[in-house]
């Protein structure tokens, strides 16, 4: 039931052009995601090669994050995928 709709974010995601706005409510999808079920999630991700440039695209915007809700959703989600049991190895140090 997750992975189609991350299929369809990673879609949107790579029509061009995307407004950093909408680049972060898309954002906002897999860290929902990641909330939910950060395992399945991580599997889903490295599955389509994505974690590394997910992470990095969160990270390049986070400056533009103008709502408060917005900081604490990607960091929660951020919290979820690092504390997951099983951390893919594009994100071990």
């Amino acid at each position: 039931m997750l992975g189609p709709l991350l299929d369809l974010t990673q879609r949107r995601m790579k029509a061009d052009p995307t407004p950093v706005e909408l680049k972060i409510h898309l954002l906002g999808i897999f860290m929902a995601s990641m909330y939910y079920n950060a395992p399945l999630t991580l599997q889903y991700l490295e599955s389509q090669n994505m974690t590394g440039s997910l992470v990095e695209e969160m990270l390049s915007i986070r400056a533009k994050f103008s709502a408060e809700y917005e900081r604490r959703f990607f960091i929660i989600g951020l919290s979820k995928m690092l504390m997951s049991p099983q951390l893919p190895p594009t994100l071990e140090p």
